[in-house]
């Protein structure tokens, strides 16, 4: 009970009657900055890792693309010679 009652006191002082801070219109733009980066950021991450999501939560797996191997061997077949 000593603690709680140390606790709340030491809170109450800590914390100000009045705050007189002043904020300029660059903490708001930083702040809004941080907003949109964290939201684009979350944006990225899920249009990147989406097919892994959906395979995750679904029941059965969803297959990779087909991709040309490195040697580029399926542009070349396209190709007329």
């Amino acid at each position: 009970m000593p603690t709680i009652v140390l606790l709340v006191a030491l809170i109450g002082l800590a914390l100000p009657d009045r705050a007189s801070a002043y904020l300029d219109p660059g903490t708001g733009s930083a702040i809004l900055q941080m907003a949109m980066a964290a939201i684009l950021g979350t944006l990225f991450v899920i249009k990147t890792y989406w097919r892994k999501l959906m395979s995750f939560f679904s029941s059965k797996p969803i297959e990779e693309e087909e991709r040309p191997d490195a040697t580029g061997s399926a542009a070349s077949s396209d190709r007329d010679t």
